[in-house]
């Protein structure tokens, strides 16, 4: 059996945009995880072709709807970054 955690793509764009979402799924209680973190910063356009979705996020499985919902509330104006009545 594996402990690995299989995870789905939520979002991806700039370095700074990424940043964004992770505090805001974090602060929901979801665990993120960032590909290409190091590398969007210092040079995204060897990630991606012009430089734009150079930074993936990530969460499991498992918190797939959970991440989407949150996306989605945020989206619609429901949920704001620090916003402290979600916790």
């Amino acid at each position: 059996m594996s402990n690995f955690t299989k995870t789905v793509e939520i979002f991806s764009g700039s370095s700074i945009e990424s940043m964004g979402i992770m505090n805001l799924l974090e602060s929901n209680g979801i665990p993120v995880y960032e590909d290409n973190a190091l590398m969007a910063t210092i040079e995204p356009f060897a990630v991606s072709p012009g430089g734009f979705g150079s930074s993936v996020i990530k969460v499991a499985e498992e918190d797939y709807e959970k991440a989407l919902k949150v996306l989605d509330d945020y989206n619609n104006g429901i949920n704001e970054i620090g916003d402290d009545s979600l916790l």
